[in-house]
């Protein structure tokens, strides 16, 4: 597990311990960084099936087979051709990023199954009013996994209404009681935290991590560019990104007079385009925050590319059979290769962020249940460690720093030279340095405090 889902298992860990998952904890503090509903689902999941990653990442690999299932249901329903309800859950089975990311401890999945499921609802009940209370449920679902995130169904709706022509929807009064329904979900969890927690609650929940992130970058480093993370989405999704740019294009050039004619593709096209845009605004830009895109360009790779078969039937087979073979590669690479890959799914040279926490989790359980101190030398993450060690202190060395007990002691591998470079001292006594661990980015030292004659 990485970072994020190293303090996201920890939250649980601690709720499990505490038996208490209304408030959440991360370290012994409170924690109010996120709202609560996957925490639930992977606390039931761990306390089933044993706290271990497999039960933390269930609820995420769920929702993930989830949306892949419900892009078929959501295309079949608008378009009634199965041909492209197939190719566009198969475009979504094979994009890396997103598998990947439902493979893991995240919101991001999760809450893009909220806004499908959310959105499907909504389109059967312009038939059927009853299946709005679905729309109510999947909105509640999706602020209560990633807050303001679940509330991108709305302009979602109204981009399909805009299109569509479609706006009868407004004058039902089931629509409308699913709105209040999803407020009665959410409310209690908000009120209870306010209750207890009062400001402080809201000031970190949503000033900081809501507001916060549209105004200044809360990720440690440098902010990488807005050209950057787009040049990212054509690596990790391999290569249907490129593959919509041009479709997107070519699209627009041939339909642009006549472009209402084909509704499914004009809004599955403008929907990604509008999240693409909408989540490059902030100054805080992770990859993971697109993820709510990438079914809605696999609707639009997957119906418009049915249209191109019947166009021209042997070449674009040829095309979009070599782009599943390249997308599904790419997924197995990623799943099962702990490196980072360039465009041409050539490995980089640099340590990958999958190889970095494989490595802290083997320093943490080699010093889990040790009772020694443990330092850190110049490692700036310690989330994965923390969970795979359950320590409940790290302690930061510094160059010259005296000791009168053993220790261990994690270093960058990069700026070990020998045991004489290692930022210790001990006064009337002498280190014994053990070497426990050595990886790509990461040694582990044990050091024995012998005592002079």
């Amino acid at each position: 597990m990485d970072f994020d889902e190293a303090t996201y298992a920890r939250v649980v860990h601690e709720s499990l311990i505490n038996k208490n998952f209304l408030s959440f904890t991360l370290g012994g503090m409170p924690w109010f960084e996120k709202p609560p509903f996957y925490f639930w689902l992977a606390g039931g999941s761990a306390a089933i099936l044993g706290e271990n990653e497999f039960a933390m990442r269930l609820p995420s690999a769920a929702f993930l087979i989830g949306s892949i299932i419900l892009i078929w249901f959501i295309v079949f329903e608008l378009t009634k051709n199965k041909r492209s309800a197939f190719l566009s859950s198969a475009v979504l089975l094979s994009t890396a990023f997103f598998v990947c990311a439902g493979r893991q401890v995240r919101l991001d999945v999760p809450v893009t199954f909220a806004i499908l499921f959310s959105f499907y609802s909504f389109i059967r009940g312009l038939k059927n009013p009853k299946w709005f209370l679905g729309l109510g449920a999947g909105l509640a679902a999706g602020v209560l996994l990633k807050s303001v995130i679940g509330l991108l169904l709305l302009p979602i709706i109204f981009i399909f209404s805009l299109i569509y022509g479609e706006w009868k929807w407004l004058k039902n009064k089931f629509f409308w009681a699913s709105i209040c329904l999803s407020f009665l979900l959410v409310l209690p969890w908000h009120l209870f935290q306010t209750i207890k927690f009062g400001n402080q609650f809201w000031d970190v929940y949503f000033f900081t991590h809501i507001l916060g992130r549209v105004s200044e970058n809360l990720v440690f480093g440098e902010v990488a560019s807005r050209f950057h993370q787009l040049g990212q989405l054509f690596v990790v999704s391999q290569s249907w990104f490129l593959f919509f740019a041009f479709l997107g294009f070519g699209f627009i050039l041939k339909y642009r007079s006549k472009i209402f004619q084909h509704r499914f593709e004009f809004f599955t096209l403008a929907t990604a385009l509008f999240v693409l845009i909408i989540f490059h605004v902030p100054r805080t830009i992770l990859l993971y925050y697109f993820i709510p895109m990438f079914p809605f360009v696999a609707m639009f790779i997957g119906s418009f590319s049915e249209k191109l078969l019947e166009w021209r039937p042997r070449f674009f087979a040829v095309v979009v059979s070599l782009l599943f073979f390249l997308g599904f590669t790419s997924t197995f690479l990623t799943i099962f290769s702990n490196k980072d890959r360039n465009f041409f799914l050539q490995p980089l040279p640099k340590i990958s962020r999958y190889m970095l926490s494989e490595e802290e989790r083997e320093v943490g359980e080699k010093i889990k249940d040790s009772g020694v101190p443990f330092y850190s030398y110049k490692w700036n993450f310690f989330p994965t460690i923390i969970y795979y060690s359950d320590a409940k202190n790290i302690l930061i060395a510094n160059n010259g720093s005296e000791i009168s007990s053993s220790f261990f002691l994690l270093v960058p591998r990069p700026l070990f030279k020998d045991t004489n470079s290692l930022p210790f001292k001990s006064v009337d006594s002498k280190l014994n340095w053990n070497l426990l661990y050595a990886g790509q980015a990461a040694m582990l030292f044990r050091a024995e405090v012998a005592t002079q004659d």
